[in-house]
């Protein structure tokens, strides 16, 4: 059930149904109210698991639902845990699926959800140690194209930590591992990372030794799980376009800025707000980009060219010259 409510007061109720076992995660994007969920669903002989948005306004009502993925299992295999983080429009979702018993082989995919796109990765082996079940999972994003991940690992002699980077369409490759204690167990993990430091935070019970009961606070350094990086370019607040030289003759240099990635659309319009070209520029990581654009067929005039990329729109003043 959703509550909306503005000082205190119920606007509105609305009941979106579940499956038996679910998910939830939730949050604003623009004039909308964002539920992600991720349903499983057993049937006699297979089991069903997806990722599920349903998108409402600030009022309650529903806009639409998306299915942004969906597997179907034989009953042999298990969904097990999932865990989400949010960058500007992008939301990071993480699944772990398995197979196998007593000693399962466990899978993570990774979808990757904008306003206008959906990249759906493959999914990628954990090589955890035999008879391993992973009991808790969460993710963070920092301030680079890139999210972090720790999964909670349990096993019939101990219970560890496990950190690792994630990269778009790419698996997991370096780990950090933290081994809790004899007899502890994890009751909750959670994680984020700023400059060259992850933090992460875990809970635990022990019925052996209840002094070790409680909450610790680990920290280690980023590149025990991420590969050291160039630092990256700063990132624009907002959309930029731009053109040089202007005035031109017959082609000239449109240089524009992206606040974050997507899919980005040109458009050119004459003086009379008639469209003479159209270009898909295709799908461009946040920063900085340049391309050259060519006018050898339109006559002399004043021209404006529209940059489209997500929600966003930036327009640029051109005159040309023959």
């Amino acid at each position: 059930m959703i509550w909306f409510s503005e000082s205190g007061v119920v606007r509105l109720e609305q009941t979106v149904p579940l499956s038996e076992s679910e998910a939830l995660f939730v949050y604003v994007r623009g004039n909308e109210v964002v539920l992600v969920c991720h349903p499983v669903v057993y049937n006699a002989d297979s089991q069903w698991h997806g990722l599920v948005v349903h998108r409402c306004d600030h009022n309650g009502a529903p806009l639409a639902s998306d299915t942004l993925f969906e597997e179907t299992f034989p009953l042999t295999a298990f969904v097990g845990q999932s865990a989400f983080a949010l960058r500007g429009n992008e939301l990071i979702a993480g699944m772990m699926t398995g197979e196998g018993s007593p000693s399962p082989t466990h899978y993570l995919r990774v979808v990757r959800h904008w306003p206008d796109s959906t990249i759906v990765g493959e999914p990628n082996l954990c090589a955890f140690p035999g008879g391993s079940y992973v009991n808790a999972f969460a993710l963070s994003t920092g301030p680079s194209d890139r999210a972090v991940a720790a999964l909670g690992v349990f096993r019939s002699d101990t219970t560890e930590l496990h950190y690792t980077g994630l990269e778009e369409e790419a698996g997991t490759d370096r780990w950090h591992m933290q081994r809790l204690l004899t007899g502890q167990s994890l009751t909750a993990v959670s994680l984020t990372w700023h400059g060259a430091t992850v933090y992460s935070a875990y809970t635990t019970n022990s019925l052996t030794s209840p002094q070790d009961a409680g909450a610790y606070l680990l920290a280690f350094p980023l590149d025990q799980i991420l590969a050291a990086d160039e630092p990256p370019p700063p990132i624009p607040h907002a959309l930029a376009l731009g053109a040089s030289p202007n005035p031109f003759n017959s082609s000239t240099r449109l240089t524009f800025s992206l606040a974050r990635s997507g899919n980005a659309l040109l458009d050119v319009f004459d003086v009379t707000g008639r469209l003479v070209e159209r270009s898909s520029l295709g799908r461009r990581a946040a920063g900085d980009h340049a391309i050259l654009w060519n006018a050898p067929s339109l006559p002399s005039g004043i021209y404006f060219a529209r940059l489209q990329a997500g929600s966003q729109n930036a327009t640029t003043r051109l005159l040309l010259i023959r």
